[in-house]
């Protein structure tokens, strides 16, 4: 028995040792995209030097490489990721003048400000600021006036301005901005005119839209949803056409003002679960959506402002005709839906929509109803 305990403990200790020595023998983790100093392109007396390619959380020694070789372009992306570097990097390319993939600054736990870059113009495909736990400004960026992909501005947990993107003019990407606790304002965004995209999600000091003043074109949605202090949507610029808006989940928000220019809203209308909202006139513009869907507004008795809207048709390949659906609104009565009467006309005559209308506790109302609690009315 003891020489079988003996031979146990031999192997275990033997095995462990083998395991330890197999630990630290591992290689590092893969890194995409490692720098790579035979990318330097010099073409002297015809273009300043380039990297070709994309790189992947540089050294120190690699970005001054790139700098002492005169090198002013990326010809790929940029990425920082996972990555804990003691002395930020970002000041050091400061000699950069483009990139023309993507910038990514993501998962730094080290780097408290986010600076640097002073001489980029021009970023070819996505800027994404994404999970960097210890940075508190975004100073970079003072020449950035081109991204060419999506703006992302996103869990940074104590991040408080947005003031490095003041000079970006032309945009066209998705701007999506979420997830930031004490972002205290949307001042720095002043100058974007068009977007695909806007999402603003889950920013808690958010009071109004106000940095969005020059905001003239949303091609396709738009996303305001669970901004906890959101009292106002006033600050947004004379947008008058979207693909599908959705407003969710805004604790204080009580009315749409901000929203007087919109005309056209090509997909759904969506207003759900938010708690305070009792006024929707500022939509009194709103001549065409795709469909409407208004649900859980716990204070909301009233559906005027509507009275001009149009349901259309929507590409949505689960439903080709247009959804009124109206439910679990607590104080909204059948008297209370006057500003959709000339919908349920339309739905009696034409039958040209889907009608989901239902009280709070669950019973269906049916257009008749409507148009007997409120006159026949057509819109005009």
């Amino acid at each position: 028995m003891k020489n079988w305990l003996k031979y146990s403990l031999v192997c275990i200790l033997a095995v462990g040792a083998l395991s330890a020595c197999k630990k630290d023998d591992e290689p590092a983790p893969y890194i995409p995209n490692p720098y790579d100093a035979s990318k330097i392109i010099d073409t002297t007396g015809v273009d300043a030097p380039y990297y070709q390619g994309s790189i992947q959380n540089p050294t120190l020694d690699n970005i001054q490489e790139l700098e002492d070789r005169k090198v002013v372009s990326i010809r790929g992306s940029l990425i920082f990721r996972d990555n804990d570097y003691s002395i930020s990097p970002y000041e050091a390319f400061d000699f950069l003048d483009s990139i023309n993939g993507s910038l990514t600054i993501a998962s730094d736990s080290t780097i408290d400000k986010i600076s640097g870059f002073s001489n980029l113009l021009f970023v070819g495909n996505d800027l994404t600021i994404d999970r960097n736990s210890k940075a508190t400004t975004i100073t970079a960026f003072p020449k950035l006036t081109t991204v060419e992909g999506n703006l992302t501005v996103k869990n940074n947990e104590k991040i408080t301005s947005l003031k490095g993107f003041d000079q970006l003019t032309n945009f066209k990407g998705n701007l999506r901005i979420g997830l930031m606790p004490v972002l205290a304002s949307l001042d720095g965004l002043n100058k974007i005119d068009s977007v695909l995209q806007l999402s603003l999600e889950q920013l808690p000091l958010i009071t109004d839209l106000s940095g969005l003043d020059n905001l003239k074109f949303i091609e396709a949605d738009m996303i305001i949803s669970q901004n906890d202090k959101l009292t106002s949507l006033k600050g947004l610029g004379d947008v008058t056409e979207l693909m599908r808006l959705d407003i969710n989940q805004n604790k204080v928000l009580k009315d749409l003002n901000g929203l007087e220019d919109i005309e056209t809203i090509d997909g759904e209308f969506r207003l759900l679960a938010n708690d305070a909202l009792t006024d929707l006139t500022a939509m009194s513009k709103l001549t065409k959506a795709g469909g409407i869907n208004i649900s859980s507004n716990a204070n909301l008795s009233s559906l005027a402002g509507l009275e001009n809207t149009a349901i259309g048709g929507t590409t949505d390949t689960n439903s080709l005709k247009g959804i009124l659906q109206i439910d679990t609104n607590a104080k909204l009565t059948v008297a209370g839906m006057c500003g959709v009467a000339h919908l349920a006309q339309e739905k009696i005559d034409n039958d040209s929509f889907d009608w989901q209308v239902s009280l709070a506790n669950g019973e269906a109302v049916n257009p008749q109803q409507v148009v007997d609690a409120c006159g026949a009315t057509r819109r005009k």
